[in-house]
Formats: structure tokens, sequence, C-alpha cells
């Protein structure tokens, strides 16, 4: 009887162990607070080519180069679109995104030149609160 006992109890206490760690894997991705969603991606640009995007609505973006991961730039995008918004350069030089950071009023376009000999691209991704 006794043997039983302790069969049962190292089974309760298995079970309260995967119900803890399922727990705490719900609340983990709970409470991630954002993620990022594709938008578009430029080709690959050889030397002094040049793309550009325009940015339509507020927010955050993340900007990144496909076979360079750790190239990275943020732009942060601001109004509704209603005031007149220009061109920003942006360049991709000694593989990385200058500069790193920038700021544009919806509506506004970014071009990017790339001023290396490595070819670079632009992949463009919001960034999304998991709320």
């Amino acid at each position: 009887m006794r043997k039983m006992t302790l069969v049962r109890r190292s089974a309760s206490r298995a079970v309260v162990l995967v119900v803890l760690v399922i727990v705490a894997g719900l609340l983990f991705t709970a409470c991630r607070s954002s993620g990022t969603e594709r938008i578009t991606e430029s080709p690959l640009l050889a030397q002094g080519e040049s793309w550009s995007y325009v940015f339509p609505s507020a927010g955050t973006y993340e900007i990144r180069c496909s076979p360079h991961g750790g190239m990275l730039q943020t732009i942060t995008v601001s109004g509704d679109g209603s005031v007149e918004a220009g061109v920003t350069a942006a360049q991709m030089q000694d593989s990385q995104f200058a500069p790193q950071q920038l700021e544009v009023t919806a509506g506004g376009s970014v071009v990017w030149t790339n001023r290396d000999a490595t070819r670079h691209n632009v992949v463009v991704n919001r960034v999304v609160s998991a709320g």
C-alpha cells in the first residue's frame, strides 16, 4: 500500500510540473512585447544602385539586409500623412546602414544607395505589438 501511495505522489508531481511548464510557456508568449511584419524587400543592389520606399503610416520600422543579418536600421515614422513629406537619403556603406536611425514623416520616402562593392538589399519590417 505504501508503494502505491509513493507512485501516486510521483505521478501527481509530474503532472503538476508539466502544468507549470505549460503555464510558464503561455505566460512567456503572452508577455512578449513585439514582433515584426514583413512589408517589402528590394532586390540585391550592386554598388551605386538605389532603391526607395514610401512609408504610408506612422510606426516603427526595422530595416535589415537579408544576406548580412548584422545590418540594421530603425526608422520611426510619425504623423498621419497630412503634411507634405520629403525624401530622406540613406546609404549602405562598410556593411552598415547609415544613419542607423532615421525619423520620417508619414507619406515620406527613404532612398537607400549601396556604396559598397558587396551587394546588399533592403528588407522593410514593421514592428508590431503583441497586445
